[in-house]
């Protein structure tokens, strides 16, 4: 087995402290492998449309022989894939090879311009493409098994999730390697599945179906192949207010589904008027599974958006760990 070796150094176990991003997590690992870090190891060169014309990805993996199933790990808007190290290195301390890529959500030229928008969600759906097929091809380099591969994103990396586990979208041309396969498992934490920023209300209500280039619904008749796990923190406040008003951010999301309707029938609005991540996340998850789909959702228990405790940690491991499962 050939394993690569470039940039790359020792963590014992999964004890080393001080090496995430904000969403830090208490250390619930049960194992006592000794994993590989490999920094910045290039998965898209020489592409223009991103700053540098480089993406990289980190890699965690057991040093002891494999092979292991790969999980890919996708951070959230703004961040690096620094932000997942803490939760790569629990899982992969379980018996995973974990790539966690960095990603942009590239702005279009015109944020105000459905056109340009399209066009930059369509770039990063086949970014995202490209990072999960580079897992695959060189998973086995890192002791990996390509044919049992998880992918998991947090936050707006949740959306990047869906695309690369569901688009069925080709990579970029600048993909330093390319493996076609499917994914066997998604895993969706704090999905930022509706959009709810306030920046996308503008192109959204000139083109509404702006919202289907980087969200799962128009996949959704798609033929179901694997299980999707959807977790979220259980105080996590992040949302907006609601109104039923035609001029309400929620409107501007409706295209082929009632999405008004589901949610107000599943009681999400019945408390203050405020549609937050775990709401939403859960109506996804139900969404899915009426679409088919063998969808769970589940609480972090005493979690938040970028702080997880240890239940919560554990659950989140003991899901991605075990996600192929069902």
């Amino acid at each position: 087995m050939i394993r690569r070796l470039a940039a790359s150094f020792v963590l014992v176990a999964a004890g080393v402290a001080g090496c995430g991003g904000d969403a830090a997590l208490p250390d619930v690992t049960d194992g006592s492998l000794t994993i590989e870090l490999s920094r910045s190891v290039p998965y898209v060169v020489d592409d223009p449309r991103f700053g540098g014309g480089t993406l990289s990805t980190d890699v965690f993996a057991p040093a002891e022989d494999g092979p292991w199933p790969t999980v890919v790990m996708f951070h959230g808007n703004g961040g690096s894939s620094a932000d997942m190290w803490d939760w790569a290195k629990a899982v992969a301390n379980r018996g995973r090879v974990v790539f966690v890529p960095n990603w942009q959500r590239v702005a279009g030229e015109d944020e105000d311009d459905p056109a340009s928008t399209r066009a930059a969600l369509e770039l990063m759906t086949h970014q995202a493409a490209c990072a999960v097929s580079f897992a695959r091809a060189t998973a086995p380099e890192y002791g990996g098994d390509p044919e049992h591969l998880t992918v998991e994103g947090w936050s707006a990396g949740g959306n990047a999730a869906v695309m690369a586990a569901l688009a069925g979208a080709e990579p970029l041309e600048t993909c330093a390697a390319a493996a076609p396969g499917e994914v066997q498992a998604l895993v969706i934490h704090d999905g930022a599945l509706l959009l709810a920023d306030g920046g996308w209300d503008p192109v959204l209500a000139a083109d509404p179906e702006v919202f289907y280039g980087f969200t799962p619904w128009r996949l959704l008749d798609g033929d179901p192949k694997m299980p999707i796990h959807v977790v979220a923190g259980e105080n996590v406040l992040l949302g907006r207010p609601f109104d039923d008003s035609p001029g309400s951010w929620v409107f501007a999301r409706h295209i082929d589904v009632d999405l008004l309707g589901q949610l107000t029938e599943a009681g999400y609005f019945d408390d203050d008027g405020w549609l937050r991540l775990p709401e939403i996340n859960e109506w996804a998850a139900d969404t899915l599974a009426d679409a088919g789909y063998d969808a769970t959702f589940a609480l972090l228990p005493d979690s938040t958006h970028g702080g997880l405790s240890r239940e919560g940690t554990q659950i989140l491991v003991d899901t991605v760990v075990g996600a192929e499962g069902g």
